[in-house]
């Protein structure tokens, strides 16, 4: 999906990564700047029925080299990725979006993005096909249906306050941040998941760049030999994880901008 930036795109994926069997169907869709995504399934089985998501269509900015992507968006000078974090500029992202759901679960609409490990040879390693222990993945669920509360798997770190414009009013918006020490499995990478307090639609800015540093620190808390000063900055997706109720969903999400503008 090309940007109104020249020579800067998104690569788009329907992402239905636990998805068995089903009847139905999603569809991402990009017309004069706008992505509808609609999902419509029932009789719906998962790859692995203990977790609670279906999928997650999603947008990417970056670059993977793991499912589904396999490589990168076109990007902006200012903010070609991987990057270090020791070099990231300060960045502002705003998404303006709503989202629907009539069958099944929203359980987030949120930002995913994955900070790679160099193992302290401070060189991005570009073959690498997969994630796996210590890199992280921070989750920022603006909208959610979905609670982390009480789940013994995930470390609680409290409420913080994050500075959110939100349809144009300013205000200091309570999140809650939890760490998932592994995620899927004992080699499983690190989670740092930011929660928004209140469900967030319209039009919605948050200190990105901030959050994303500030995730590593949450990491070293769990993890405390950890070297923040040797992650990347690979990707940053957004999209909305989704998960059936017996077997049917009915939901989606309409975005109409996203926009990442970068300070200086």
């Amino acid at each position: 999906a090309q940007s109104v930036t020249p020579g800067v795109s998104v690569i788009v994926s329907p992402f239905l990564w636990n998805l068995n069997t089903a009847q139905g169907n999603a569809q991402v869709t990009v017309r004069s700047g706008v992505v509808q995504v609609s999902v419509d399934f029932t009789s719906f089985t998962k790859v692995q029925p203990t977790i609670p998501v279906d999928g997650y269509p999603t947008l990417m900015y970056g670059y993977e080299n793991w499912w589904p992507f396999y490589g990168g968006s076109q990007m902006a000078s200012v903010l070609q990725l991987p990057m270090p974090l020791s070099s990231l500029p300060e960045f502002n992202s705003t998404l303006s979006y709503s989202v629907y759901q009539q069958a099944g679960e929203i359980d987030d609409f949120s930002y995913d993005i994955w900070l790679e490990y160099v193992n302290g040879s401070g060189l991005w390693i570009t073959d690498s096909p997969e994630v796996v222990f210590p890199d992280i993945e921070i989750m920022i669920w603006l909208f959610h249906e979905e609670s982390l509360a009480g789940n013994p798997w995930f470390v609680p770190f409290g409420e913080i306050m994050i500075p959110v414009v939100v349809n144009g009013t300013a205000e200091n918006v309570p999140f809650y941040v939890y760490v998932l020490p592994r995620v899927g499995s004992a080699s499983g990478w690190i989670g740092v998941y930011y929660l928004s307090a209140m469900n967030l639609t319209g039009t919605v800015t948050i200190p990105l760049s901030q959050l994303i540093k500030e995730a590593t620190f949450y990491a070293q808390r769990v993890y405390t030999s950890l070297n923040t000063n040797n992650y990347y900055l690979a990707a940053i997706q957004v999209g909305m994880e989704f998960n059936d109720v017996g077997g049917t969903v009915i939901a989606g999400y309409k975005l109409w901008n996203w926009t990442l503008e970068v300070s200086g």
